[in-house]
């Protein structure tokens, strides 16, 4: 099977999207934390000494800053393991947006899906009804996640 058809890589014409609600966080998972800028400030110099790269680990301080946006850090083993983020939907929107997802090669193997769920049940209580992503580093459809085609503008 592709990599496209596992849900890890997508053409610009698509993009996944999976109801919310519908999952809660695993009390036995990864513990994930939604945090703000200070954490995320630091999370993302812990991540940078792992290793990691990745332009959204950049961008955590800021995105956790903005109303709009939600932050989640996966903590294992006494250290942050990988980050994610997702827009919130605006005015009229039903869907978020995950932003996408850092990870250190040491976090569990399920620290991925941790993050989504927890954002799958987050996104819920902020009155969206989706989560749409375009990118992810894992397959998304054991998530609830399927393929929408996305209408062409030309």
């Amino acid at each position: 099977m592709s990599e496209a058809d596992q849900g890890g890589a997508w053409g610009e014409d698509t993009v996944l999207s999976a109801p919310t609600g519908h999952v809660s966080p695993s009390p036995w998972g990864p513990h994930i934390e939604q945090v703000g800028w200070g954490v995320s400030r630091q999370v993302a110099r812990v991540l940078r000494e792992q290793g990691v790269v990745g332009s959204l680990l950049e961008q955590l301080p800021a995105l956790a800053e903005q109303p709009d946006h939600l932050v989640y850090v996966i903590f294992e083993r006494a250290t942050a393991t990988g980050a994610g983020a997702v827009r919130l939907p605006h005015s009229g929107e039903d869907a978020a947006c995950w932003l996408g997802e850092v990870v250190a090669p040491e976090a569990g193997a399920n620290a991925v899906q941790a993050l989504l769920v927890r954002a799958l049940h987050d996104v819920f209580r902020h009155g969206a009804g989706r989560l749409e992503a375009s990118t992810s580093s894992i397959d998304l459809r054991p998530l609830g996640f399927t393929h929408l085609p996305i209408a062409s503008t030309s």
